[in-house]
């Protein structure tokens, strides 16, 4: 089942799993808002749940960390890093060394790392506010959240394949000796964000031409960057239940490791992934509100009117 989802703006300064699909429909609204730099900032997800609805502020999400990072080799636009929001790419919207990863982590929808490998992917294990280590629990309903930016519909991709439906497709399974739990998302698994799903025009940084890909999150966090251009993309997100990856009801899960499948010329590129709380199944689940978010709602009573756009389903 489509969901409509509504954006609040207000501006503020070789490895094989056998892997099962995803479930569409889980994610159903997002409000987000213009954070400083023309970051677009995470306020709060309203998800599905058994007893109904449930919304969780930016407060109550789980974040994460990446432990180990390498890109893919499938496709001739070799993009290695995501970065912050500028028109046109210049040098200091570059993230320096040792900075990179983070970009994965500073609750912005676009700020993104690129086309995790089919192989080593992108690893990432949950940690709390303070950054220690934590962990996610299995409960009813969706459990995590991955956004995702995509060029729109129809994009023609580098190599010549399939156009793209919606957000590129990626396989997220357990790490150590739960690497058996694993379930694939595809284009019909997301839920496009925004008005236009619109993540804005992102700057593109990547390694030299002739560079090899990068291979490791070492090599990601010190090899030089050059700035690629600036691109308009849409943006997604899916919902993740962790039943569907296998996992037992109640478990607790502590990493995780997201790979492109290579459906299309273009590798999936997360923007951000959080954790839910396991508890709140219904619309009793409190909203924390970031200073954003309070401006939006201001603004929305003095007469911002929301949009919202309902992703066409795949043909």
């Amino acid at each position: 089942m489509m969901r409509n989802i509504t954006i609040l703006t207000a501006a503020l300064g070789g490895v094989v799993w056998t892997a099962s699909t995803a479930m569409a429909g889980s994610v159903v609204d997002v409000e987000t808002f213009t954070a400083a730099d023309n970051g677009l900032g995470l306020a709060s997800i309203t998800v599905d749940r058994p007893g109904g609805p449930a919304t969780f502020g930016i407060g109550e999400l789980t974040n994460i960390r990446v432990t180990d990072y390498a890109v893919s080799t499938t496709i001739p636009f070799e993009t290695a890093l995501g970065g912050t929001v500028s028109t046109p790419a210049e040098p200091t919207a570059l993230p320096g060394p040792g900075q990179r990863a983070a970009l994965l982590e500073d609750n912005l929808l676009n700020t993104t790392i690129n086309n995790p490998s089919v192989t080593t992917g992108l690893v990432f294990e949950f940690v709390d506010g303070g950054g220690a280590k934590t962990v996610v629990s299995n409960g009813p309903g969706v459990d995590l959240v991955v956004f995702e930016i995509s060029p729109p519909a129809g994009v023609m991709p580098p190599s010549g394949g399939p156009t793209v439906l919606g957000g590129d497709p990626f396989r997220l399974s357990g790490v150590g000796g739960d690497a058996d739990k694993s379930v694939e998302f595809f284009a019909e698994d997301y839920e496009q964000i925004g008005p236009n799903g619109t993540a804005a025009n992102i700057s593109f940084f990547g390694p030299a031409a002739g560079t090899t890909p990068v291979a490791s999150l070492a090599e990601f966090e010190s090899i030089d960057l050059v700035a690629l251009g600036v691109f308009g993309l849409n943006l997604y997100a899916a919902g993740v239940d962790l039943s569907e990856l296998g996992f037992a009801e109640g478990a607790e899960v502590e990493a995780l490791v997201l790979n492109s499948i290579g459906e299309t010329g273009f590798g999936a590129d997360p923007s951000l992934i959080v954790g839910l709380p396991s508890g709140g199944d219904g619309d009793s689940a409190e909203v924390v509100p970031t200073p954003g978010a309070a401006v939006a709602g201001l603004l929305l009573l003095g007469g911002l009117i929301s949009r919202r756009k309902t992703r066409e389903p795949r043909p």
